[in-house]
């Protein structure tokens, strides 16, 4: 039979009971979880960019262009 650990974190008030195997576990999903919405963020600016009009970059290139001759 298993023996189980548990352990009191006091400086947020809470008690975890997890072992401490289930912690490492809860801390790599959370970077996990975290990545995946770095991920998410990055895709939505790569789709704005790709749909915003051609034309209007090519004049903001264009005007630029032109101020700095």
């Amino acid at each position: 039979m298993k023996n189980w650990s548990s352990s009191v974190d006091t400086g947020s008030g809470s008690v975890d009971t997890r072992d401490s195997s289930q912690n490492t576990f809860w801390a790599i999903w959370d970077s996990v979880s975290t990545l995946a919405q770095v991920v998410s963020t990055l895709d939505q600016v790569v789709s704005t960019l790709e749909t915003f009009p051609e034309h209007f970059l090519g004049c903001a290139g264009t005007v630029c262009r032109h101020y700095l001759k």
